[in-house]
């Protein structure tokens, strides 16, 4: 019995004709060592998008492609008639049959030429027939284009398949100039006799197996087409926004806070006015920027608090000198901004204004020149702000009496539904900082591993170990491994030697971090620098323990980047997470976390 691919017949429910399924199963009764692939799809063909070969058989002499035509098949001076076999449907093509296996020859060949194969085509006999088991087709010897052995009609159907198989090779070697020698080059340079490793081989080019890929990438593929962007609640919460002047955005990490300060300031920008964009985060800012095409960016102006000031400076002539301490930064641009408050006029007065991650701004001195930037000020002006109070990791930025007052200008929108994160993150990040929105949309995913390490040099393995698994498993998906982050929350725990190339892959440095890296690289960053950002995989590091608000707080912000997938690495002095499995267990309906103390 011939070998036959794939080994499941067609089920009732397959689009295949009662004649192809037997054909097949005359082609499987052929001789053993034959070996018949059925319906084999191509996307080389010369002239069509695809096409498809309804057969090809690989046996010891040639391969054949073997086209199948059910009905009654005639060609007229109208060109070539089709029938079904019930006569309830006809249609006239100027193609036939012969001409598909043509173009499937060709489009074989082809194919074999792209994979860099094509001795598998060029030394080996190839050709090609036509088989109509349902109607007799007579075809003249004077036929300039088809020899009527290229064809098997339902006269010598099914009996006389063998023979039919064998006269089509014998034609095709006939036509190569091949006779009957024994194996070696004929003088029409084809190897003679197919050896049983190069049929296999054949085969394997032509329909290859498959693997599953399974594993983190392929989750964070699974995972991320099911995320939603905007919810209906977050629907809902902008039509509240368009009714009144005044806004504070209130939600945890992932709730699509970003996603509706974008859309906000698109809507006023489209009735004319001028909108004025801030962020803390220059990071953020680079992506905010390109959310908006050229033409909305001339009504929007989009920029980190920083990057504006600074702007202003060199638009007003005043001198702002940029200082390496972060301090002594701050401390300047705080004198710049009082020159510029006695500075502004009219035409630099903004209609609306909007802030992201505005708890990083939440202090006089950055609020007080917007306040006179903004047409009608902060306390009648029209502006929507932000803010997410458990990512206030900027401590000296955020006055509680600031925001307050701002509170009490405005109108407070809450967004409660957790979009970003899978619901195994979110109940992670919930249960390991105290703090975020659990309430994902039910979006499952692969559960976070932790791993731990003592010392340095475990450090350094288990972070090498971690990151260099989830490269394979986004590779293995096609996914870009630029969408991979490594977020520490001290600068301490990304030493040299993982800033140097071949550590595990080519990264960029952390003071060149930017929002369009190469598909290739990892990202590195700090978790502050990150803020406002998202990745589908993060790997969590410099945390030295959970037990105190600042390294929660850091974790939360941090660990919340990440949509698919997450990696927290600990020291083994950190028993947080043991104390926190509990309160997981029960966001998570009492489902098991994986990997929980792992560190080889």
């Amino acid at each position: 019995m011939a070998s036959v691919f794939p080994s499941v017949r067609p089920s009732a429910s397959d689009t295949v004709s009662q004649a192809e399924r037997d054909v097949l199963d005359a082609l499987a009764t052929l001789p053993d060592g034959w070996q018949v692939i059925h319906s084999l799809w191509l996307k080389t063909h010369r002239i069509k998008l695809h096409a498809e070969a309804d057969f090809v058989l690989v046996s010891d002499r040639a391969i054949l492609i073997l086209e199948v035509k059910g009905g009654s098949v005639w060609r007229d001076e109208a060109g070539w008639n089709f029938q079904s076999k019930s006569g309830r449907s006809k249609n006239t093509k100027p193609e036939g049959p012969f001409d598909q296996a043509r173009g499937a020859y060709y489009a074989l060949g082809g194919h074999l030429e792209t994979l860099g194969r094509t001795d598998l085509f060029k030394d080996y006999v190839w050709g090609y027939g036509v088989i109509c088991p349902e109607c007799v087709l007579n075809i003249s010897h004077r036929d300039s284009f088809v020899d009527p052995c290229m064809l098997l009609d339902e006269r010598g159907f099914p009996d006389g398949l063998h023979g039919y198989i064998i006269a089509l090779t014998d034609y095709w070697r006939k036509r190569y100039g091949n006779g009957d020698q024994s194996q070696g080059k004929s003088h029409g340079n084809r190897i003679d006799v197919i050896s049983e490793r190069k049929r296999s081989e054949i085969v394997a080019f032509l329909r290859p197996a498959f693997e599953q890929v399974i594993g983190p990438g392929a989750s964070s593929v699974h995972s991320e087409r099911d995320l939603i962007t905007l919810t209906a609640g977050q629907l809902a919460a902008l039509d509240f926004i368009s009714l009144e002047p005044r806004n504070l955005l209130l939600g945890s990490a992932g709730t699509g806070k970003t996603i509706l300060a974008v859309e906000q300031a698109r809507r006023v920008a489209s009735e004319g006015k001028k909108v004025l964009f801030l962020c803390f985060n220059r990071l953020l800012s680079e992506k905010l920027q390109r959310r908006f095409p050229g033409k909305e960016l001339s009504k929007v102006y989009v920029a980190s608090y920083h990057q504006f000031v600074l702007s202003l400076c060199k638009i007003k002539r005043i001198d702002c000198p940029i200082a390496e301490s972060w301090d002594d930064f701050c401390s300047g641009l705080q004198v710049a901004s009082d020159q510029l408050m006695e500075s502004l006029d009219e035409d630099d007065l903004y209609d609306y204004l909007v802030i992201d991650e505005a708890q990083d701004l939440m202090s006089n001195e950055f609020m007080d020149l917007l306040d006179l930037m903004l047409k009608g000020g902060l306390s009648g002006g029209a502006w929507m702000m932000a803010c997410d109070l458990q990512q206030a990791i900027f401590r000296g930025n955020f006055n509680d009496d600031m925001f307050e007052g701002l509170a009490g200008w405005a109108r407070k929108t809450p967004l409660q539904i957790n979009c970003r994160n899978t619901k195994q993150i979110a109940a992670y990040v919930t249960g390991l900082s105290g703090v975020g929105s659990h309430a994902a949309r039910g979006v499952e995913g692969e559960m976070p591993v932790v791993r731990y390490f003592d010392g340095r040099q475990e450090y350094l393995r288990v972070l090498k170990r971690t990151v260099n698994e989830l490269i394979q498993a986004f590779v293995e998906a096609k996914l870009p491994v630029s969408e991979i982050a490594i977020l520490s929350g001290s600068n301490e725990f990304l030493p040299k030697e993982v800033m140097e190339p071949g550590f595990f892959l080519r990264v960029p440095l952390l003071t060149d971090c930017r929002t369009d890296h190469p598909s290739d690289c990892i990202q590195v960053c700090s978790v502050q620098g990150f803020k406002g950002l998202e990745a589908r995989a993060v790997v969590i590091v410099g945390i030295p323990e959970l037990s105190t608000t600042v390294w929660r707080d850091t974790f939360y912000v941090g660990a919340s980047r990440a949509r698919t997938n997450l990696r927290i690495i600990l020291p083994k002095t950190s028993h947080e997470v043991g104390a926190a499995l509990q309160t997981i267990f029960s966001l998570l309906g009492d489902v098991q976390p994986a990997d929980q103390a792992t560190n080889s």
